[in-house]
């Protein structure tokens, strides 16, 4: 392996020399870069087309107009040459539709988290000051979201369909690179396309994270360091017969270590035999995951029959968070799940919440353990119109939640004995429906809408993923995460 590994340097190094000679094809986030860089000439956007740039030296992408190197004998080829951007991946045969839907979900919840943790980070974590976040930061931070997708679907793909990287035959070297693109597979190419955003990808470090992503990120880290002596194989390594059993062999363990819900590190290249194997995390393993999705499913399809009756209606749907801190301390689900049931209690009685017909909520734990009620509220939109006091009017409903909160917290307060040492304060946000997706803060459904289509498929299975999908640890212990006017799961 040491000897590829320097044969490869060598590879790179004659690349780097003949750089200036290659025409090449800027992909779609190269390009967005590059228009941003137009527009905005700051520090924060030569990084990003300085990063940009040393990506591209790194994958080094090669156009169509290269392709006759693979006719001639005395050219080499490497795996660089073959990184493509598109989305190899085919939709799902209709029997998976529940891992298509579970999918979709994903990057809903993705995006949502993107938003969560602003000034966190997502999907690496790392502290944003709010005049940091701009244009350029934004365009990289969607391109790493869309490998976060890019990856849960790789990875789902990859149990399904136990294809090799490439197929591979009993033939000499040059047939080898003459069949080449005909013996690729879809998950051959996705697969080189992730490894080529080793540098992006390996920063990947936050506890929603998915088992997915996870043991990815932990197989390539340990395997497939570009920069490490520990790397078993490099992308800019010639094409042979050789190194194509060489990345079937990686595929195999990555997908052996995702049924199993577990990466170990092992030893290897340079360092074999100097550090022992460690053993990984257990997560699910497949079939429990694979089980699990299946529930999420029927459980969304029981979400939906619950919300049915409402879209003979007309509706108004708002969406909050709340958080309730004790002493500046975020304050924990033994208090703040009762004070969720009176909340809901008293906003259906006639002084509360005019025109509330029903809810859905998610419990959510953010940066420093942060509790946090995600709630969405349904209400009868013509009971909120002809109401005679203006104060109920469409936009005041978060006054008024913030007024009810603000008085049973009050009240709950006083109803303490020695309570002079407890100072509560609560936060509460209006947010759009999806960020993304249902961009309204107040969206009005009307009889039969077909916007029905957005809350069905896009925030319910969102609310569900939240609720169970992510294995990490949580400060509180809740039985369920997810709940609602009835018994929503």
């Amino acid at each position: 392996m040491e000897k590829g590994r320097v044969y490869g340097e060598k590879q790179s190094q004659e690349s780097e020399l003949n750089w200036q000679n290659i025409k090449q094809e800027a992909s779609h986030e190269e390009l967005a870069n590059l228009i941003v860089a137009k527009l905005l000439s700051n520090e924060s956007i030569k990084h990003l087309t300085s990063l940009t740039k040393k990506e591209k030296h790194q994958t080094g992408h090669e156009t169509s107009n290269n392709s006759n190197s693979v006719e001639r004998s005395n050219k080499r080829l490497s795996f660089l040459s073959k990184v493509s951007d598109e989305k190899h991946l085919v939709i799902f045969e209709k029997k998976f539709t529940f891992i298509q839907s579970y999918l979709d979900g994903v990057e809903i919840a993705n995006q949502e988290l993107y938003e969560d943790f602003q000034l966190y980070g997502f999907p690496e974590k790392r502290i944003i000051k709010e005049d940091q976040v701009d244009l350029a930061q934004k365009v990289l931070d969607s391109y790493k979201i869309s490998l976060l997708n890019r990856i849960e679907k790789f990875m789902l793909v990859l149990a399904l369909k136990p294809l090799p990287a490439f197929i591979e035959e009993n033939i000499d070297e040059q047939r080898v690179l003459q069949g080449f693109d005909r013996s690729i597979t879809s998950i051959g190419k996705e697969f080189i396309y992730l490894l080529s955003k080793y540098e992006m990808i390996s920063r990947f470090d936050h506890e929603y994270l998915t088992i997915s992503v996870k043991i990815f990120v932990s197989f390539i880290i340990n395997r497939l360091n570009p920069k490490s002596r520990n790397c078993e194989f490099y992308l800019d390594t010639d094409i042979s017969k050789e190194s194509i059993y060489e990345l079937n062999n990686l595929l195999f363990m990555l997908r052996k270590a995702f049924i199993q819900g577990r990466y170990d590190s092992v030893s290897v290249g340079a360092l074999k035999g100097f550090y022992r194997d460690g053993m990984g995390p257990q997560f699910r393993n497949y079939a429990e995951l694979y089980k699990n999705l299946q529930n999420l499913e029927i459980k969304a399809e029981k979400m939906r029959l619950r919300l049915k009756p409402l879209k003979t209606k007309d509706v108004a749907v708002y969406r909050f968070q709340l958080e309730i801190f004790e002493n500046s301390e975020s304050v924990r689900h033994n208090f703040f799940g009762v004070f969720l049931t009176s909340l809901i209690k008293k906003a259906k009685q006639p002084n509360g919440l005019i025109g509330l017909i029903d809810h859905i909520y998610l419990w959510k734990e953010l940066e420093s353990s942060t509790l946090q009620l995600d709630i969405i509220l349904f209400f009868d939109a013509n009971a909120l119109a002809v109401h005679k006091d203006e104060s109920y009017l469409f936009s005041s409903i978060k006054n008024n939640f913030e007024k009810l909160i603000g008085t049973l917290l009050e009240k709950k307060n006083s109803g303490q004995e020695a309570n002079d040492h407890i100072k509560r304060n609560f936060s509460v946000t209006q947010i759009p429906i999806l960020y993304k997706f249902l961009p309204e803060k107040v969206l009005l459904l009307e009889s039969r809408n077909p916007r029905w289509k957005e809350i069905e498929g896009k925030l319910i299975p969102y609310f569900l993923i939240m609720a169970s999908v992510y294995e990490r640890s949580f400060k509180d212990k809740i039985a369920n995460r997810i709940g609602g006017g009835r018994n929503v799961t």
